[in-house]
């Protein structure tokens, strides 16, 4: 974790230094600043997950004029949104095959989304095939392949001295039921959260009869939504 900060701190002021360099040159009162990370950070159960540890990230827009300046954008984005409003920002009317929705800009899409998406498939030389769903309240996953643990022991991750330790503690027994969630095997096939009043997604509440309807409308909106419509492949390995 001191290497992920003083990581964070170096990033922060190399950017400093671009936005400088912008603001010395003739750019800086047409350029708008868009800055994001790719998925999740260099924590155990963050990279390559798709729990909410893995596919929040930073995202900040910067317009010359101070619009928006000081505000949060709450509504449920995601990252195929962000050509779609680089287009929009450009008075270009995105194509009608792009999946994203311009959250900026002339053609800005003021329907909100009910839903975000997740999937993993591949994790370096590890596979994997999970799909999500987000709304405010809830998150979905479904595993296709819940005979193997969550947890995938590729070579980037065992790199890190704090995987290494885990695992040694989890061979001996020394986790924690919660700790060891990640590396039990079989895993499940379902996980619902409510992500409320459970911020780690940590209590699966797939089996939980209060939760059935929230259950039943999450599988079928992952299916309409999404697998029906961009991944009808996955369908016949169901």
């Amino acid at each position: 974790m001191a290497v992920m900060y003083t990581n964070i701190f170096k990033m922060d002021t190399e950017f400093q230094k671009l936005l400088q360099e912008l603001e010395s040159s003739d750019r800086a009162e047409n350029t708008i600043v868009i800055f994001y990370s790719d998925n999740g950070g260099p924590l155990p159960r963050a990279k390559r997950e798709i729990l909410d540890s893995g596919t929040h990230v930073p995202f900040m827009i910067r317009f010359p004029d101070g619009r928006y300046a000081c505000t949060r954008n709450l509504d449920l984005n995601m990252f195929v949104d962000i050509p779609a409003t680089v287009l929009s920002l450009a008075g270009l009317e995105p194509p009608k095959y792009m999946h994203g929705k311009p959250m900026y800009g002339k053609f800005a899409n003021n329907e909100k989304r009910n839903y975000t998406f997740g999937a993993t498939d591949r994790f370096d030389e590890q596979v994997e095939k999970r799909a999500s769903i987000r709304t405010k309240e809830y998150l979905y996953i479904r595993n296709y392949m819940p005979d193997l643990a969550n947890y995938r022991p590729n070579a980037f991750r065992i790199q890190m001295p704090m995987m290494r330790e885990m695992m040694r503690l989890y061979e001996l027994g020394e986790l924690n039921e919660t700790q060891s969630i990640w590396f039990t095997k079989p895993a499940v096939k379902e996980e619902l959260y409510d992500c409320r009043k459970d911020k780690h997604q940590i209590y699966n509440l797939a089996s939980n009869p209060n939760y059935i309807n929230v259950l039943n409308t999450m599988r079928e909106a992952l299916n309409d939504e999404w697998i029906y419509k961009y991944n009808s492949f996955w369908i016949e390995s169901e």
